[in-house]
């Protein structure tokens, strides 16, 4: 008789204790057990070894009501890893991928590359597909200073940020620059306005903390003065074929830099989305932001076969065309509907069964 298989989920939440958030993993589980496997919660720097497994809550309930139980021994056949962001830049997960890795456990999602990499991927794409705005990496003053020559308008971004924290929009003036950013440190948002001398050491202080991106301005459409993008999840199915979760429309504050909830971006409904674009700029097309992430989507799984779930920030300009922004490996869930969330759980707990087949 072949045992259950098992599916790992490396989770912060409350992985130690026996009570746990039961909307989002409750749901995975009672998913996983309609397919005959169940979830093991574990906590992200837990060591396993062939010889003596995992160790981990096991969901020992019925098929539907789950109830975690400590367990130790466990022979995983995949591994959903679910870290926040800022604890896998401090190398939280590191231990579990090493393991998985040396134990041939199939591992989603895996390390994706930086956004220099993805958007030099998307930019081989069919513009008719998706464009990239004009993206490069800088390691000195020197290259920022001669993309200013031939744009008027840019965005400084810090390598490996998140949640819009250090974006600065750049305008080059007669006299200089006008900086502005909406999470700026510990200061929340800034405007200064620099003179070229100023600017070239601002800048410089900038790319000693941590390397940075300069991109060209894309032509976002606005709402109420505020720039509006497009939070594109998608994930894989058991079959591996790529589902859409949800599109959530973002809006920046009037005048402000990103949309980032936790920057003073706030959410629109898709409806509310719709009509705001097609009062103004036609038809809205809708169709071509979920193609636009299923074509990224597919492009990265055929580099990273264990590549599962996504989040992208797409534009669309007044001609309807869709403008990649950034990837988001984690989407959070916060951003999502409950709705939303039930399909997640659901196409979680589906690609993790295809992955341990």
């Amino acid at each position: 008789m072949s045992r259950t298989k098992l599916l790992g989920v490396a989770t912060t939440v409350n992985p130690l204790m026996q009570r746990v958030r039961p909307s989002f993993f409750f749901e995975l589980a009672d998913h996983a057990k309609r397919m005959d496997h169940r979830v093991v919660l574990l906590d992200p720097r837990a060591y396993g070894d062939a010889k003596r497994g995992f160790t981990g809550l096991l969901d020992e309930g019925s098929k539907n009501d789950s109830h975690f139980v400590r367990k130790s021994g466990l022979q995983l056949d995949a591994i959903y890893e679910n870290v926040f962001v800022h604890l896998v830049m401090k190398g939280m997960a590191r231990p579990l991928r090493r393991d998985a890795e040396h134990l041939h456990i199939p591992l989603f999602n895996p390390l994706v590359p930086g956004k220099s990499v993805m958007n030099g991927w998307v930019q081989k794409l069919s513009d008719g597909v998706i464009r990239a705005p004009k993206t490069i990496a800088v390691h000195d003053v020197e290259q920022i200073t001669t993309f200013f020559e031939r744009n008027q308008t840019a965005y400084l971004k810090p390598i490996g940020g998140y949640g819009g924290r250090n974006v600065f929009r750049v305008l080059r003036t007669p006299r200089g620059f006008t900086m502005q950013c909406d999470r700026y440190l510990e200061q929340g948002k800034i405007r200064r306005e620099l003179t070229s001398s100023e600017f070239r050491a601002f800048t410089r202080q900038l790319l000693l903390r941590r390397p940075h991106l300069i991109q060209e301005e894309i032509p976002l459409v606005h709402v109420d003065q505020g720039r509006m993008d497009f939070r594109v999840v998608v994930q894989r199915d058991v079959n591996g074929a790529w589902r859409r979760i949800g599109i959530v429309p973002k809006v920046a504050n009037r005048g402000g830099v990103v949309t980032n909830l936790v920057a003073g971006g706030h959410r629109l409904s898709l409806g509310e989305a719709k009509i705001a674009y097609e009062k103004n700029f036609g038809v809205f097309p809708e169709d071509k932001l979920e193609q636009a992430a299923c074509t990224l989507s597919e492009m990265v799984a055929g580099k990273l076969p264990t590549f599962g779930i996504a989040g992208y920030d797409l534009g669309l300009d007044a001609d309807g065309r869709v403008w990649f922004i950034e990837m988001n490996p984690k989407p959070a869930r916060s951003l999502l509907t409950r709705e939303m969330r039930k399909v997640s759980a659901r196409y979680t707990a589906e690609f993790a069964v295809f992955l341990a087949r």
